[in-house]
């Protein structure tokens, strides 16, 4: 058996698929299988395949006989592979020949305390490379990263880009609790980036995630993709509400940390503008949450200013324009928990976690 699999989903995608697909066998750690599981596709997309499979072993397809939906469809080739490692990309996206070798051997292979590993992307609009992915993320050196407070403010990894431990992704429920919880009005008012910042979050609660650096891959931009903007401020909020609520309601994965952390993001950004800081103040000032926080009040300013102090807004043009707080602030938020003593109820330790560590 292959160290890792390669999940290729498609559907109609004949447009892009040779692309990704060129990518694949390009990478320069080639112990990996591919399988590309097609959901009913009405184009040339089985003839495609069957080229590329007779140029290289490596790569394998699977046809549903009607089309079940994207993460049905991802559930049904992850269950039909069984590597160590996996990475699941969508058919129009593709990674850099050294991907696999920075996130993968060198990354995920070497620290076995991470989950996941993930590299940068750039954005690829009509044939032309942009750089940054005009969103925020947290700015961090090539590493081993506790990104789960980053991720209680924003998502900014993607599948495409993301290789993981099936093992640890089974133990916080793999692709099936997602499937199991997702109502059908929610498929269409929770778009991809939904998919993603669920793996990501639950992962994260067992372990860091190892980060490149660098943009390894081409994430291609439409009309509905995740980072595009074009649906209108109100409607990606309301998204964002949605999905926060969402996710973090898994009381046996999230902690109460994590979890007043995310009510803080809702309440001091996505709701009003009031700031999260000051929204965090006043709900340690508050007589109905501050005494809830008082016990964890330390643990929960101290997860806010990590998933703060990096945070950047990754786009070339508007880098400095666009900030979750100002360094001025942060500097207060460190000074704050400075002068606070130990909290009375200590975080209690992910016992998932220990068993997978």
């Amino acid at each position: 058996m292959s160290a890792l699999d390669i999940l290729v989903t498609t559907y109609n995608g004949v447009a892009h698929l040779g692309d990704c697909l060129q990518s694949l066998v390009r990478q320069r750690f080639t112990d990996f299988r591919v399988l590309v599981i097609d959901n009913a596709s009405s184009d040339a997309t089985p003839a495609l395949v069957e080229e590329w499979m007779a140029r290289d072993a490596r790569i394998h397809y699977h046809r549903n006989p009607q089309n079940i939906g994207h993460m049905l469809s991802a559930d049904t080739a992850y269950r039909m592979t069984g590597a160590e490692y996996v990475l699941q990309i969508h058919d129009d996206d593709m990674l850099h020949p050294d991907f696999l070798s920075q996130v993968l051997e060198q990354g995920l292979m070497q620290h076995p305390d991470c989950p996941f590993a993930y590299s940068l992307f750039y954005r690829l609009v009509d044939g032309a490379t942009l750089p940054g992915i005009h969103q925020y993320r947290p700015e961090l050196p090539t590493g081993v990263h506790d990104v789960l407070p980053a991720l209680c403010f924003t998502n900014w990894i993607l599948q495409s880009f993301t290789v993981f431990r099936r093992a640890w992704f089974d133990a916080v429920g793999g692709f099936q609790r997602h499937i199991a919880r997702l109502h059908p009005e929610d498929a269409v008012k929770l778009r991809g980036g939904f998919v993603d910042h669920y793996m990501w979050a639950r992962l994260a609660t067992l372990g860091p995630a190892y980060v490149v650096d660098e943009p390894l891959g081409y994430y291609r931009i439409h009309a509905s993709s995740q980072f595009n903007q074009s649906s209108g401020s109100r409607r990606l909020i309301q998204e964002a509400i949605r999905t926060y609520d969402y996710i973090y309601d898994d009381h046996d994965l999230f902690d109460d940390v994590t979890r007043y952390l995310v009510k803080l993001n809702q309440a001091g950004r996505l709701l009003t503008q009031c700031g999260l800081i000051k929204t965090a103040v006043d709900m340690l000032q508050s007589p109905d949450t501050g005494p809830e926080l008082a016990p964890i009040r330390r643990a929960f300013l101290q997860g806010l200013h990590t998933g703060l102090e990096h945070m950047v807004f990754d786009s070339p043009k508007f880098r400095e324009h666009f900030r979750l707080e100002t360094p001025e602030t942060l500097g207060m938020l460190a000074q704050i928990i400075r002068d606070l003593p130990p909290d009375t109820i200590l975080r209690p330790r992910n016992t998932l976690r220990a068993r997978m560590s």
